[in-house]
């Protein structure tokens, strides 16, 4: 049964078009500290704090939200304040979700060692404190090194990495429990880390993925991973792991974009306490993997409509297709991954903190949701991970 509180944030999310996917009532979740349904002054103030907020940003504000003037703020209040502007431009560089994680990241998909290394020490530089990386991306020597080389301190960065479950149809054997424990302990080692942030199952791809989220769970409470998820799970997987009576994971990295804006999904993450993350912000863009065997050449025809939307956005507010597309992606409540090995295009995609997105043309890209994944298809899945993953689900149970 849900208590009351998920109950009513469930039904506002279904009916009120100011928090659409329910990002809102997760976050007054999340900071009511007691369950009570309503937030004191205390709770919103440790709430935010732990969310990097100053004391001048938090001045006044519990005033603001608190528009029944009786010392406390409802979910009604919060939504109507929040969806209203009382917070929409405080997001910085620093701004953190509830995991901690600062909400503009740094993926290593695609890069050489080298470039792997070199790019996240420019990263870094540039002021990135939340580095994305995974096992299957072979390079996680190369973006140790660059962690090292940037000099910033390992506890000012926010680090993730996943472990492959293996697949049989590109011929890797599938993880088990032990094996699980061993590629965290080899990335930690590769990344020359004592623990990473987020370990994430990178797909649900593995019959065997039930044992290895047991794994995951082990791994946290040896403290090799502060946080556990998964990434490309749908609610069926999360099924799976509950009806194997494991603690839930924490998190969920997927496709997230103007053209796949995963609403269902979302919401039930947003019912299950479990936060988003989007990948592939940028795959709506026409220059993006647009490199040789990079696979964009694939999706090019899905995203031309998406396109046309875009650009006249990106116009409006005056600012490249990029950095609007990301901008989306914080508005939307996520917290979001881009990459470059250009040090210039680094910085810039860092600049998505000093401007926001219209209502009104946060509902024109809200239309060009046609529900089409387009980052597993570049990398030869048509249709995405999650159809591949449903096969396996299937052919498991048979």
């Amino acid at each position: 049964r849900e208590d009351p509180l998920t109950q009513q944030a469930t039904k506002m999310a279904e009916v009120d078009p100011r928090d659409p996917f329910g990002h809102i009532a997760h976050e007054f979740k999340c900071i009511d500290a007691n369950g009570d349904g309503f937030l004191s002054e205390d709770e919103l103030f440790s709430g935010l704090q732990e969310r990097c907020w100053g004391q001048d940003e938090l001045s006044g504000l519990f005033e603001k939200l608190d528009t029944n003037k009786d010392g406390k703020i409802s979910l009604e209040e919060f939504i109507e304040g929040i969806s209203g502007g009382a917070m929409s431009k405080k997001l910085s560089a620093e701004s953190k979700n509830s995991l901690g994680m600062p909400l503009a990241g740094f993926g290593c998909y695609q890069l050489s060692e080298e470039q792997a290394e070199s790019a996240v020490c420019e990263a870094l530089k540039a002021g990135f404190r939340h580095i994305d990386s995974a096992e299957a991306y072979q390079n996680e020597t190369g973006v140790g090194k660059g962690i090292k080389a940037s000099g910033v301190p390992r506890e000012e960065i926010f680090i993730t990495t996943k472990v492959m479950p293996g697949y049989a149809a590109w011929n890797m054997p599938e993880k088990g429990y032990d094996e699980t424990i061993a590629a965290c302990k080899k990335s930690l080692e590769q990344l020359q880390i004592d623990y990473c942030d987020l370990y994430l199952i990178h797909a649900p791809l593995a019959s065997t993925r039930v044992d290895i989220w047991k794994a995951c769970v082990e791994l946290k409470r040896q403290g090799l991973a502060k946080h556990i998820g998964v990434s490309n799970y749908l609610p069926e997987h999360f099924a799976e792991i509950k009806e194997a009576g494991l603690e839930q994971p924490e998190a969920n990295q997927i496709e997230m974009h103007p053209l796949c804006q995963q609403k269902e999904l979302s919401k039930f993450m947003t019912q299950s306490g479990i936060v988003p993350i989007a990948y592939s912000s940028l795959a709506t863009m026409s220059s993006w993997r647009a490199e040789a065997d990079q696979g964009g050449d694939k999706t090019a025809s899905l995203k031309e409509e998406c396109q046309k939307v875009q650009k006249e956005v990106s116009d409006r507010i005056g600012k490249p297709e990029a950095a609007m597309l990301l901008r989306w992606g914080l508005q939307m409540g996520y917290a979001v991954l881009t990459k470059s090995v250009n040090p210039e295009r680094i910085k810039a995609n860092l600049d998505i903190f000093t401007f926001e997105i219209p209502e009104s043309d946060m509902a024109a890209l809200a239309v060009c949701d046609k529900q089409t994944p387009v980052a597993w298809t570049a990398a030869g899945f048509d249709g995405g991970v999650q159809n591949v993953s449903v096969a396996v689900t299937a052919k498991a149970a048979e």
